[in-house]
């Protein structure tokens, strides 16, 4: 059963702005040090962070209230798998989140804006 959803939307130039404005004290505050390398690597780097970004947001608008004081830029970090599908590994507080719930993501951009949406599945229910 869908416990709940987030969904994010970021703007890409209000992104570049602030990575130009605050560099590296900003991207270490937000991502993790494997998104950072993974974003540092990338062309577009500003909307991969972007999409990092939203994708956070997107977990944090579908915590449960008792998760969602407390948790931090770093307690949650997106990662791909073999194929290129983004997942999220959960830190800190939230780790017990994997324990309770399936955790989806979904994440696009376009040369505008970064989406993502978080889906929690309960686990051991039926759909």
């Amino acid at each position: 059963m869908i416990q709940s959803i987030g969904i994010d939307i970021v703007d890409i130039e209000r992104m570049t702005q602030m990575i130009h404005r605050w560099g590296d004290k900003f991207l270490c505050k937000i991502l993790t040090p494997r998104e950072y390398a993974y974003c540092h690597d990338k062309f577009g780097q500003a909307a991969s962070v972007a999409a990092r970004f939203a994708a956070k947001e997107a977990l944090y608008k579908a915590l449960p209230a008792d998760l969602q004081a407390g948790t931090g830029w770093l307690d949650v970090e997106v990662v791909n798998d073999a194929s290129g599908r983004p997942r999220l590994n959960c830190f800190g507080k939230i780790a017990q989140l994997q324990e309770r719930f399936v955790v989806h993501v979904s994440i696009s951009h376009s040369k505008v804006s970064a989406v993502a949406m978080v889906l929690l599945e309960q686990k051991g229910s039926e759909s």
